[in-house]
């Protein structure tokens, strides 16, 4: 949610840079967003964005917090599309 927000579209290949995007000089590079890199990391192995799309697909309709992930776009030949959309509380009474 905090990388790419509620209801925005984004494909693997967008979360894969997200996750390895460096800062920091040339000489002592840094991860920008650790956290995301870990949440698809397995075991510190490297990531990709396939194994991130694998990930995605497997999660999809799972709720974390207020949010789950959904299928924005299907296209088995170039790649899917997801989005986060806030799950809706029901009406008390």
């Amino acid at each position: 949610m905090k990388y790419f927000g509620e209801d925005k579209v984004f494909t693997a290949n967008e979360v894969h840079k997200k996750a390895t995007e460096l800062s920091g000089d040339r000489y002592r590079p840094t991860v920008k967003c650790p956290d995301l890199l870990d949440a698809f990391s397995r075991d510190g192995r490297n990531v990709s964005a396939k194994s991130i799309g694998n990930q995605l697909m497997k999660d999809l309709g799972r709720v974390s917090g207020d949010y789950s992930i959904v299928l924005a776009h299907k296209n088995p030949k170039t790649c899917h599309s997801y989005k986060l959309v806030r799950r809706v509380k029901p009406e008390p009474g």
